[in-house]
């Protein structure tokens, strides 16, 4: 989608020029950017960080709000419009370097806000940047009619194993009865927006998805970049990070899910995505047809997990089943250790992208990661970093306090890992454990205060994996489902109410006194619950004995 291609948008009934002052509506740029900081963009200084974020929030509100600015940024829109469109991509020799190319970073931005919600589906045209990623589709391909079906009675994002090619509209029909009843279509699973310029090298453009909402019965859709095609039906909101106040969140153990209700979608002007559903999905058809079909990106999963990835990783996959059944293990045994039920309202999802926009991969819907984390999905062997993030979604607020966000989720990657594989991961090993104890403990008192200490990820995890070793899992299970069973209002709220909270329902788990041991590893704890722990037998750890030498 070129900027010279969109000059003309629809906007209130009227129509708006890009560039010319066929509407004049003079603006103040307090809100995001200086007269003076959009004429150095226009000149091609260079900008510092925070020039550069006050001149891509103006760009990005005026092509939201139709170009009616005059002045400088009349001009800055009209440079724009002289300068190519990037190519961004995966490949080295296509990355893109933001604060060095400031002008096409801008033109991007504005690109951006056309493509993502702007301009309908019939202005829409293929980005230059959409073969690069999400990917190609062979020329050889002719888009044609599909249809597909959908659970009606399900939550989230449904897939349809179909695709969109870029720059195309798509014609998507539904049943009369669900017109306006809340569905929504979203081309592309890449949902997350890269924000620039905290990152400062692109693997791939910043906004490739598209969401419309379905309100007749036929709706016209297209992205600039193609994508996936889901349904996004209706689904009950948790009410913060960790904390939820929904039943279907808040479940322990057993879920009893809707009847199904099948309903039939039409597609027109769609290709074949490859997509094995676990427990459905003929292997045999899969091998002879399915793992070929010519969309870029794919999806192998069952009820419980789905994974969203290029489809080059799936082409010679002969084995998709005997993956599933392996990560659909890890999801049980972190069912099993929080207490939530082995069957889900929904199944994670997990999305294999070019850019991750935060850390090394972060949990959400989807979970985001990189590319190099695809092949360990396809051969079904979980890695640490895998069941990391999957932890994240078996979190509770209750028993995560004092900096612990990044550590307790590494309590399920421990347990689930352990499980799978018949033995502890090399990170929970006896001799892991003491280690990052010794660590730890070797640190004076002050510098081991849990609410203020700093990373030391691993070191704290040993507190409980310790805990794991020397009482077995079962006291883990036992607290969760505590937790789980805990209306919110009891819920303990500040960090050290939280940890004392912990201490007490641990040590009963247990039938050991832990307030030494929570004391010595610096967590702050509260009078009361050592007081109260006080009259259950001393724990007179082996592991701790080492660890202290």
């Amino acid at each position: 989608m070129l900027i010279h291609d969109c000059c003309r948008i629809c906007l209130k009934g009227k129509r708006v020029l890009l560039g010319l002052p066929i509407i004049l509506f003079f603006v103040s740029f307090s809100f995001a950017a200086t007269e003076v900081e959009i004429e150095k963009a226009i000149q091609g200084e260079k900008l510092t960080e925070d020039e550069f974020v006050s001149v891509k929030k103006a760009v990005a509100k005026e092509a939201r709000s139709g170009f009616r600015s005059s002045g400088a940024m009349r001009q800055l829109i009209s440079k724009l419009k002289e300068v190519p469109a990037v190519e961004i991509g995966p490949e080295k020799e296509n990355q893109f370097r933001v604060l060095d190319h400031p002008m096409s970073a801008f033109r991007m931005i504005v690109e951006a806000e056309l493509a993502g919600s702007v301009l309908p589906p019939d202005q829409l045209k293929k980005h230059p940047s959409a073969d690069n990623f999400p990917g190609a589709i062979h020329r050889a391909i002719k888009p044609e009619v599909q249809f597909c079906e959908i659970d009606a009675n399900a939550y989230r994002w449904q897939s349809t194993g179909l695709y969109a090619p870029p720059g195309e509209v798509v014609h998507v029909m539904i049943p009369e009865e669900y017109v306006d009843a809340g569905w929504k279509l979203r081309i592309g699973a890449n949902s997350t927006t890269i924000d620039i310029p905290r990152h400062k090298k692109l693997n791939r453009f910043p906004k490739i998805d598209r969401v419309y909402e379905l309100k007749k019965r036929t709706t016209e859709v297209a992205c600039s970049f193609g994508g996936l095609l889901y349904i996004e039906l209706p689904t009950p909101k948790s009410k913060t990070f960790l904390t939820k106040n929904s039943d279907i969140y808040d479940l322990v153990d057993h879920y009893d899910a809707p009847p199904k209700r099948l309903v039939k979608l039409r597609f027109a002007n769609v290709v074949q995505a490859p997509r094995y559903v676990h427990g459905e999905t003929n292997v045999q058809e899969w091998r002879a047809a399915v793992r070929s079909y010519p969309a870029p990106y794919a999806e192998i999963g069952s009820d419980k997990v789905i994974f969203t990835l290029p489809s080059k990783f799936i082409r010679r996959l002969d084995t998709p089943d005997l993956a599933m059944e392996k990560w659909d293990a890890l999801i049980d045994a972190m069912s099993e250790l929080s207490g939530r039920p082995e069957t889900k309202p929904f199944p994670h999802r997990f999305l294999i992208d070019a850019h991750v926009n935060w850390g090394a991969a972060f949990a959400g819907y989807p979970i985001n990661a990189p590319h190099g984390w695809a092949e360990a999905i396809v051969r079904g062997e979980p890695e640490w970093g895998h069941a990391h993030e999957l932890g994240h979604l078996h979190q509770h607020r209750a028993w995560t306090y004092q900096r612990t966000g990044e550590v307790t989720v590494n309590i399920f990657a421990a347990y689930a890992l352990e499980k799978i594989n018949g033995r502890p991961h090399q990170r929970a090993t006896r001799e892991a454990v003491i280690e990052n104890a010794q660590r730890y403990l070797s640190r004076p008192i002050e510098e081991r205060n849990w609410m203020t200490v700093n990373g030391a990820l691993f070191e704290r995890l040993a507190f409980y994996t310790m805990l794991s070793h020397e009482f077995g899992w079962e006291p883990f299970k036992q607290v969760y489902r505590e937790y789980r069973q805990l209306p919110l209002d009891e819920h303990p709220k500040s960090d050290v109410d939280r940890a004392s909270d912990f201490l007490v329902r641990m040590s009963r788990a247990t039938n050991h006194n832990l307030g030494p041991y929570f004391t010595e590893w610096g967590v702050q704890v509260n009078d009361a619950a050592l007081d109260e722990v006080k009259p259950l037998p001393t724990w007179d750890s082996p592991m701790m004995k080492e660890a202290r030498k």
